[in-house]
């Protein structure tokens, strides 16, 4: 909802080559998500994944670096498909990626969001396709549309107002706290 209410404002800024090879790599890997979110324990994916992102964080703390590629780009891409199936959280990758290649902040908000319209679309058309979804879930989505609206306008109002070097940091704190509910949410 939220990358669908923002998507007009920030469409002319989207890299369209970035997203391409995005999507390609999220497609493929989107059905092996699938599986594994039918077929292992989540807890266990969940836990890993929550590692995983908390050694990457410390390693761009650390200032580790390295240089964009398509093949990375459709790597990324296919984490975060993967991801987007098996646990409904595709941000991740794609936001240390980012990170590790310091792409520039209006460059990475406008091209992520297009990228979660098509990804949570595929995602959750798989997802219902295979899973039912309780009207618990849908009653809890429809009230949280309020507070979605109230964060992308307060978003707006501070993504202006703060600088590539803060964003960044902004960027490994979600990272962080990510992994630690990831981990949290297992034990």
């Amino acid at each position: 909802l939220l990358s669908l209410l923002m998507f007009y404002k920030i469409r002319a800024e989207i890299d369209m080559g970035l997203l391409k090879r995005l999507m390609i790599g999220s497609i493929v890997c989107m059905p092996l998500g699938l599986l594994v979110f039918l077929h292992m324990p989540v807890d266990k994916l969940k836990m890993t994944v929550g590692v995983m992102i908390l050694l990457f964080t410390l390693l761009l703390l650390l200032h580790f670096k390295f240089k964009a590629t398509d093949v990375k780009d459709r790597v990324v891409g296919g984490i975060s498909g993967f991801l987007s199936t098996a646990i409904g959280i595709p941000g991740p990758p794609l936001l240390a990626y980012s990170s590790a290649v310091s792409m520039e902040k209006t460059k990475l908000r406008s091209t992520t969001l297009a990228f979660y319209i098509l990804i949570y679309s595929v995602s959750l058309i798989l997802q219902l396709c295979f899973v039912p979804t309780s009207s618990q879930v849908w009653i809890a989505s429809g009230l949280s549309v309020s507070v979605v609206i109230i964060g992308m306008i307060l978003g707006q109002w501070l993504f202006k107002r703060i600088n590539q070097r803060l964003f960044r940091y902004i960027c490994l704190g979600i990272l962080f706290f990510t992994g630690i509910q990831l981990i949290y949410s297992t034990i």
